[in-house]
């Protein structure tokens, strides 16, 4: 079996994003399985702590296999996320691992 990977990304914005800048980003992650694949599981959410220093947002990304994620950085519908991201002046700071017998707890 391929070995699965996990991609893990948290977002600061300079300031809060407009309600319609929220959805949109919520609705992009959210149709990545139909046009990128590959996911075994993925998700996004706001942070309710207020333990963040100022990250936002925080994605989980575990993918099927390191071939997978290798698709998915260069993949258009990520980029042009990324680039929406980063024209919105967006700190992203992102932690990358193979999921094997090492990482894998329980």
């Amino acid at each position: 079996m391929a070995e699965r990977m996990q991609h893990i990304v948290l977002f600061q914005f300079p300031s809060e994003l407009s309600e319609d800048d929220e959805r949109q980003l919520f609705a992009t992650v959210r149709s990545w399985p139909e046009e990128i694949g590959g996911f075994t599981a993925l998700r996004f959410g706001r942070d309710v702590s207020g333990r963040s220093r100022g990250y936002q947002y925080a994605l989980f990304v575990e993918f099927e296999s390191k071939a997978a994620a290798d698709n998915y950085f260069p993949h258009p519908v990520h980029i042009a996320f990324s680039d929406w991201v980063h024209e919105l002046n967006c700190q992203v700071l992102a932690f990358d691992y193979p999921l094997d017998g090492n990482s894998v707890m329980v």
